[in-house]
């Protein structure tokens, strides 16, 4: 039998056993927190980072947007973006060999500079978007007629953009002048009246007006006024 006092050394023993064992756990559980934190630290870094990430994307691609070509129009002419779109778009179909395409454009193109609370703002646009080229070589085509619905649209078209005097300079450079008088005596009263219309605007220039002389222009003028194209006297 153990005495007393073998007793208590080996209770003592047991318990400082007991104690280094509960210290492990105690360390192996500041270790298990130490990383859980680290680790809760290093996610927190990355999402940060990821955050950081995705707004510097997205201010670039705001930036890069704004340096777009619609973008650019709408800062230069004050349409609307959507606008300025749509024209730029419009344009490109005109430069192209696609006739239904070409026609829809015009018509399109129309809507978009009739439009009263931002005609003035959208003609000056076409212009500077480089339309006045296209549209009037799209008069030399031989499969336009007099009558067709896409005639109509044009000569209407090149009219109200001819309101713009940046557009009328367009006009003349482009060789306008002649190409319109093709069709002075369109046997379409609307085609004479709105080719008239053009050649009235183009003349708010004296240059122009000696243009439209030079290019034999007043005989044709002349006829208009005798079928009672309205303001032909201005310009004669």
């Amino acid at each position: 039998m153990k005495s007393f006092k073998e007793a208590r050394s080996q209770e003592r023993r047991s318990r400082e056993r007991d104690s280094d064992s509960d210290s492990e756990r105690d360390s192996d559980s500041d270790s298990d927190s130490d990383s859980d934190s680290d680790s809760d630290s290093d996610s927190d870094s990355d999402s940060d980072s990821d955050s950081d990430s995705d707004s510097d994307s997205s201010n670039t691609a705001v930036s890069g947007g704004y340096s777009s070509e619609p973008a650019k129009l709408w800062r230069s002419t004050g349409c609307s973006l959507a606008d300025a779109q749509k024209i730029i778009r419009f344009v490109k179909d005109i430069r192209g060999t696609d006739e239904e395409k070409r026609s829809h454009a015009i018509g399109r193109l129309v809507r978009l500079v009739t439009h009263q609370e931002t005609e003035e703002k959208n003609r000056r646009a076409v212009g500077e978007a480089g339309g006045i080229a296209p549209l009037l070589s799209y008069l030399d085509g031989d499969s336009l007629g007099s009558h067709s619905e896409t005639m109509h649209d044009l000569t209407y078209l090149i009219a109200n953009l001819s309101a713009n005097h940046t557009n009328r300079d367009a006009i003349c450079e482009a060789g306008g002048i002649p190409k319109l008088l093709k069709y002075i005596d369109s046997s379409n009263s609307k085609v004479r009246e709105y080719v008239t219309r053009v050649l009235l605007n183009l003349s708010l220039n004296d240059a122009n007006k000696r243009a439209i002389c030079e290019a034999g222009g007043i005989p044709f003028l002349l006829k208009s006024l005798d079928d009672g194209v309205v303001c032909v006297r201005e310009l004669v």
